[in-house]
């Protein structure tokens, strides 16, 4: 079933916290691993950025935590009506549309320009616009144990 591995060292979870975490994500194995130091206390399978709109490596921190957050670039275009149409580009309206609604992207942590790790939907592979998607039921832990400045290295 896609998004389900999860892993929690019950025995480390309770001493992880803002001011010993660091958090890697690998763009191979679809997976962001969160430390104590040098113990893995956390590892999720995550969906990062599919062809066409890659998540950079590098090393970085997170600069943002939000609660709550919609993107300003994609999401939901409605007509006058409200009706849904076609397209997802703030930038790139259809015709006849009216309103943009940016897609919610719930325990956002931005790591860099536009790109961060937040709820969303993780498949069995790449099918984000950059951004790190972490399940549901695991991001709320892993923003509840850091803070901006954690460090973040994101591999291939």
């Amino acid at each position: 079933m896609p998004g389900r591995y999860l892993y929690i060292n019950e025995r480390e979870i309770s001493s992880l916290n803002s001011s010993n975490s660091k958090i890697e994500i690998d763009l191979s194995d679809q997976r962001a691993r969160v430390y104590n130091g040098g113990t893995l206390v956390i590892e999720t399978q995550v969906s990062t950025g599919k062809s066409g709109f890659s998540t950079p490596t590098g090393r970085y921190s997170i600069r943002e935590k939000l609660t709550e957050k919609k993107s300003g670039r994609y999401g939901t275009w409605f007509n006058a009506g409200g009706v849904q149409l076609q397209g997802e580009d703030h930038f790139n309206p259809p015709p006849g549309a009216s309103r943009f609604v940016g897609a919610e992207m719930p325990y956002w942590l931005r790591i860099t320009g536009g790109i961060g790790m937040h709820i969303g939907f993780v498949p069995d592979g790449p099918a984000s616009h950059g951004c790190i998607r972490v399940p549901s039921n695991v991001q709320p832990l892993i923003y509840s144990r850091v803070k901006v400045g954690t460090p973040v290295t994101i591999t291939h």
